[in-house]
């Protein structure tokens, strides 16, 4: 159940997960090694209920960088800045491992020019972005997750 929610969250399947073999209802948090795109990384989960299929209530994949998800949610958050629809595209692998403090740089393309948003991975599940044409409130992120 948890490498199925996982992929349809984030678009991306798990090539591997290795949980405790007890994930019993509690509200206490699990950490699980997982694997997706050949970066491993942690993914904690919390089982609130006995059905198998809610075992995702709760959880994060801690420190990794999604992204197509990154490229989505500007392309529904900064055509405030463009004026119009945009197409947005990030350098780098389709998953990766980040800490709060890294930037790295994506392409926003819309309403006839190109521009270089540098973003910068904060440490509450968030971004900033920083444009020519300005800097962009801080956008709460589901493609990237610390705890």
């Amino acid at each position: 159940a948890i490498s199925e929610r996982f992929a349809e969250a984030y678009g991306t399947p798990l090539a591997s997960l290795e949980c405790p073999d007890d994930l019993a209802p509690s509200s206490e948090p699990v950490t699980c090694a997982a694997t997706a795109e050949g970066v491993a990384f942690d993914l904690v989960v919390r089982n609130d209920s006995a059905d198998p299929a809610s075992i995702l209530a709760d959880w994060k994949a801690t420190g990794v960088l999604f992204t197509e998800r990154v490229e989505a949610e500007f392309e529904d958050t900064l055509p405030m800045l463009a004026d119009g629809p945009v197409e947005v595209e990030c350098a780098g692998d389709a998953v990766r491992l980040i800490a709060p403090g890294e930037t790295f740089e994506c392409e926003m393309t819309g309403a006839g020019q190109t521009e270089t948003i540098t973003v910068e991975a904060l440490d509450n599940d968030s971004f900033r972005t920083s444009t020519s044409l300005g800097e962009a409130a801080v956008l709460p992120s589901e493609a990237m997750s610390f705890l």
